[in-house]
């Protein structure tokens, strides 16, 4: 029996998964922040109508920026097998890389490298991963 949850109640239902509340966020980026990779990787993988770089109106962050602030190494990658920007900024500038560096999670770090994140590009402060943090946080292939 399928367990039921209100992100997969909510597809089930036929709800529009881009719709934004009143703080900008998407049930994806909900699910994203509380770590729900089961009900992301269901999601995405079933090729729901979702656009996955939607962004929180206050901070600039998607789906992918609340996962690799929580660390779940696993959400990030379902939603850049899915097509989740690495790149995208923030309002700040920062990438998801970025903040996966700031947070201190370094299997998030590896799995957005795997992914291609671009390891040079500077947020507003100049702050880039590869000059900015030390090298043992930066994984070394293989990844």
């Amino acid at each position: 029996m399928a367990v039921k949850t209100p992100l997969r109640e909510l597809v089930r239902a036929g709800s529009d998964l881009n719709l934004q509340n009143q703080e900008g966020l998407t049930p994806l980026m909900i699910a994203a922040r509380s770590g729900r990779t089961a009900d992301i990787t269901k999601i995405v993988l079933e090729g729901e109508h979702i656009n996955l770089d939607i962004q929180e109106k206050r901070t600039g962050w998607s789906a992918l920026h609340f996962s690799a602030e929580r660390g779940n190494a696993a959400t990030t990658e379902a939603l850049l097998k899915a097509g989740a920007n690495p790149h995208l900024k923030d309002k700040n500038g920062d990438t998801a890389v970025i903040i996966a560096v700031k947070s201190h999670e370094p299997d998030t770090l590896r799995e957005l490298v795997r992914a291609g994140s671009d390891l040079n590009l500077q947020n507003q402060v100049r702050y880039t991963v590869t000059v900015d943090t030390a090298p043992h946080i930066i994984p070394s292939p293989p990844y």
